[in-house]
């Protein structure tokens, strides 16, 4: 099984990775930049503000970059294992957009703050969207216009060695890539727990909550999922989703501070009864499918939560 999740973040969207069905936990929680300062801009730490702007960028390149793999899955897929031969000729379904590298190209430009690792990662990584780009447009050109037939497919085996040689070196940052916006999410998740851990009101069960959740659905959606993690997780989930309800209940006066939070809250809890539909020693895609959907929806969902003070 291979499937990651794409966390929701902004315009964030799903796409199908390279590798069965997978789907990226890429980099994570938009949830906490509408919550941190969203009502009161004077609240917000510049730094902050730059590092979450980096990330978002970063991200939304991610996203966009996914369709490389969700193209490169089908046109491998055709070819059974060889290269394209008589009986055997792919097609390209799916070339990124040009949006796609100009989104890349901001987010390499953007050095501020310093991240080492993303910084190290992004210029090698733009290029080869650049080329894959290029690549998946001049075999989409050459397969529609039934190129082989005038040259026996060797300008289709030139090219499909070429993008396999690029596809796997990029399927390689990709992965390096998501690691290293997982971290940074992590750090940025934990930040604002501690801050909020201070008053210990409605918003900090929220950031409990989803950074349980977040990290319940990257375990399970990692190429090898370990069940005794997963466990120990669900219950996790299901603590922290107990004591946001129960502080939801306890203090309405905090929910109707919270703009958007019932519609968020019943996300919330649609999600939390996926997961305990789901056996974690029998993970099928459809089950994955359906509990990340219902995830990304209550990210969605709580990226419109405005807190007030």
């Amino acid at each position: 099984m291979s499937q990651r999740v794409a966390f929701m973040i902004g315009v964030m969207v799903l796409m199908v990775a390279l590798g069965g069905c997978q789907k990226r936990l890429a980099a994570e929680q938009q949830e906490l930049a509408p919550e941190m300062g969203a009502d009161d801009p004077g609240l917000e730490d510049p730094g902050e503000s730059h590092r979450d702007s980096k990330v978002d960028r970063t991200i939304k390149c991610f996203n966009g970059a996914m369709r490389i793999n969700k193209a490169a899955q089908h046109y491998f897929g055709r070819l059974a294992g060889g290269l394209p031969r008589p009986g055997k000729v792919p097609s390209v379904v799916g070339v990124p957009p040009a949006t796609t590298l100009q989104l890349c190209q901001e987010a390499k430009a953007d050095l501020t703050p310093p991240m080492a690792e993303i910084d190290r990662i992004m210029p090698r990584y733009v290029e080869l969207v650049a080329s894959l780009i290029r690549r998946l447009e001049q075999m989409d050109k050459y397969y529609k216009e039934k190129g082989y037939r005038g040259d026996g497919f060797r300008q289709g085996k030139q090219m499909h060695e070429s993008f396999k040689s690029e596809q796997e070196e990029f399927q390689k940052l990709h992965d390096q890539l998501a690691s290293a916006i997982d971290a940074v999410a992590d750090k940025r998740d934990d930040e604002a727990i501690h801050k909020e851990s201070k008053t210990r009101r409605l918003r900090y069960y929220s950031l409990v909550f989803l950074r349980d959740a977040k990290l319940l659905s990257r375990e399970i959606t990692r190429d090898k999922p370990d069940v005794p993690t997963i466990t120990t997780m669900r219950l996790r989930v299901a603590d922290s989703h107990k004591d946001l309800s129960t502080r939801a209940m306890s203090h309405p006066d905090e929910v109707d501070k919270a703009f958007m939070f019932a519609m968020y809250m019943g996300r919330a809890d649609t999600f939390v009864q996926t997961v305990r539909n789901v056996d974690p020693t029998k993970l099928v895609d459809q089950d994955l499918d359906d509990m990340l959907n219902k995830y990304n929806a209550m990210i969605d969902a709580s990226n419109l939560v405005r807190w007030k003070p």
